[in-house]
């Protein structure tokens, strides 16, 4: 069902077109991603269907309503800012509180709806804390928290991990995903990092230039014969740093939470097990509980083709364990890195401090990602 619908949609700032003639359906429930690169109109869409930015020609609709000159408290949507917009005066309930106060009188009512969003967000301890003493994380979930507390019918997240740590932005993501199918609202979420789209969407919208380029499901998007998308993809390669135990307690969990990006894991559970035994198990039961073989999990048509009609085969699948890294190539002198793989397409790199996985060059991986792995082997050797 159709609960939002741009129709022709158009903003100019003087004679520069921000967005032009866009058409956009998004459905009840479904968490849309757009991407494009900077300044291809994708906060300015964000923005007009909040109604903080007016418009110069077209309709917006939500429930079928036309909205178009609604003003922004009249909208049922809630705007996440990049810049988090968090007041330094106010503790966290007061914050979360802020936006609450004018559409809900009783004042515990409130009390009841702010504390049940501290829990969703898990920072039930903080809500007397000034927001100057949170982590980047942590005030993100209160920006939430305040977005979500005047229950709106559309979320709309305007880059939302581009100012923390990856560790932190990993585990972020992870939250996000759960509380939106928690409860059932619509995301709209604007990012430059199509890792994070092909992580969290139902649908990816590809922008550039103030126009739609491509909208479809993650799998649709990647498999584009569109010159642009695939240019865009395949040279979003997003390197993130991990250090440390706690980012690879992340990382395997959305090695589970994330089927759609296979793991390139050379040895890596061994030295995981080895090193973080507690973690393992508990990991492990997990794996198992999903019906997850730990073969799954790798990177399976890229590196062992035809892994599909051996699944089932537990001999040829332990002959096989490693696949072609049962020898480090000469060239990898450097920390090893933890590659997380959509089809052909590389969509993230991750250090880690400890050999605990690492990459091949081989046949498989297209010509430009061959030399973006030997430019990460030039620039660490140096460190």
């Amino acid at each position: 069902m159709s609960l939002l619908k741009l129709k022709n949609v158009t903003k100019k700032y003087e004679d520069v077109y921000a967005v032009r003639d866009i058409n956009l359906s998004v459905n009840k429930g479904d968490f849309v991603v757009i991407v494009g690169p900077s300044g291809c109109g994708k906060s300015t869409i964000l923005k007009s269907i909040s109604g903080v930015t007016s418009i110069d020609k077209g309709k917006i609709f939500h429930n079928n309503k036309d909205i178009t000159d609604f003003p922004p408290e009249k909208r049922n949507v809630s705007l996440v800012w990049q810049h988090l917009n968090l007041f330094p005066h106010l503790n966290v309930f007061e914050n979360i509180e802020f936006g609450l106060k004018s559409k809900e009188k009783n004042k515990q009512k409130r009390k009841n709806t702010i504390d049940s969003l501290l829990k969703l967000i898990g920072l039930e301890k903080y809500k007397r804390k000034n927001v100057t003493q949170l982590s980047g994380g942590e005030k993100q979930r209160v920006a939430i928290a305040r977005s979500l507390a005047i229950k709106p019918e559309v979320l709309l997240l305007d880059e939302p991990f581009s100012s923390l740590d990856a560790p932190v932005a990993i585990s972020l993501k992870n939250e996000i995903k759960t509380i939106q199918k928690q409860l059932g609202i619509t995301f709209i979420m604007v990012t430059h990092n199509i890792a994070e789209a092909l992580m969290l969407a139902d649908t990816i919208i590809i922008m550039d230039k103030g126009k739609i380029i491509q909208m479809g499901k993650p799998d649709e998007i990647y498999q584009s014969k569109n010159t642009f998308v695939n240019q865009f993809i395949g040279h979003q390669i997003s390197v993130e740093i991990l250090r440390g135990k706690k980012g690879l307690e992340v990382l395997f969990e959305d090695m589970l939470n994330y089927p759609l990006c296979q793991f390139i894991a050379g040895g890596a559970g061994g030295g995981v097990s080895t090193h973080m035994p507690e973690f393992w198990k508990k990991y492990n039961s997990k794996r198992v509980a999903k019906k997850i073989l730990w073969q799954d999990l790798l990177a399976k048509d890229i590196f062992f083709p035809n892994y599909a009609r051996h699944r089932s085969d537990k001999k040829h699948l332990k002959e096989n364990e490693f696949y072609e890294f049962r020898v480090m190539p000469k060239e990898v002198t450097h920390a090893p890195h933890v590659i997380f793989i959509y089809g052909e397409k590389v969509v993230n790199v991750i250090w880690t401090d400890d050999p605990l996985a690492f990459v091949i060059d081989n046949k498989y991986v297209s010509e430009n990602h061959k030399e973006y792995f030997k430019y990460l082997w030039t620039r660490s050797t140096e460190q």
